[in-house]
């Protein structure tokens, strides 16, 4: 089974539907694909449910997911409506105050952590951001409660498993962690 977890989804015109596609008959490729279809909100904007209206002739099994982007720590009213809503919920922040105060917490409560690898392809200074955040993650978290995921806007920003698990391998995990960031771990996150 492959897992990417975080295909963005942003408006369906004709340009945005055809990369998707294009993404969605890539990841198509590996046998058994689950596929979440992103969307991005401000945690003060108004949050509304999309339907997953694309058309696929792609044995691909789509799940929805929203990604807030926070500043400061979300009500728990918001996040369980948000729960019913979407297959996946995941918070962001830039704010290192609040990711080192809730890491701890979030370990403890059995929360997953993305590291999204898109990024790294596109150019050399986010390649290295990207490194030092994903150290810093596997660091904290021992490897545990981590997914990869590509973040991919357009198909050339898809890699297949193995190039994946070797990224995390580069990034100092062990071979079976690495194996569970992008298999077990996003298994385990999807049955909750």
């Amino acid at each position: 089974m492959y897992y990417d977890l975080n295909i963005p989804y942003a408006s369906m015109d004709r340009l945005h539907s055809d990369k998707l596609k294009l993404i969605l008959f890539r990841l198509s490729q590996n046998h058994e694909s689950t596929v979440a279809l992103n969307q991005i909100v401000d945690s003060h904007k108004e949050k509304r449910p999309f339907e997953l209206s694309i058309n696929t002739n792609n044995p691909v099994n789509l799940k929805s997911r929203i990604t807030v982007d926070i500043e400061d720590t979300l009500d728990t009213e918001v996040l369980s409506q948000l729960k019913s809503q979407y297959d996946l919920v995941a918070i962001r922040t830039n704010n290192y105050t609040i990711f080192h105060e809730d890491i701890n917490r979030a370990l403890k409560r059995n929360i997953y952590f993305e590291i999204c690898y898109a990024d790294a392809i596109k150019d050399d200074q986010c390649r290295i951001h990207t490194m030092q955040i994903a150290k810093c993650i596997f660091e904290l978290t021992k490897g545990d409660h981590v997914i990869m995921s590509s973040q991919a806007e357009s198909v050339s920003e898809i890699r297949n498993p193995f190039d994946i698990y070797y990224l995390a391998k580069s990034f100092g995990l062990p071979n079976d962690k690495a194996k569970h960031t992008i298999q077990n771990n996003c298994e385990q996150l999807l049955q909750r």
